[in-house]
């Protein structure tokens, strides 16, 4: 039951990260974009 339930854990999982993947690459966009106006700002 375990092993069940974390396959089928594994499974949504999987989906999710396909159906959102361009979803994250624009949030990790914005980070790495956030991290650079932060280095200008201090320099």
């Amino acid at each position: 039951t375990d092993i069940e339930a974390a396959l089928s854990r594994i499974n949504a999982l999987a989906k999710v990260a396909a159906n959102q993947s361009t979803f994250n690459i624009g949030m990790f966009s914005r980070i790495v974009i956030g991290h650079n106006k932060r280095r200008r700002t201090r320099n």
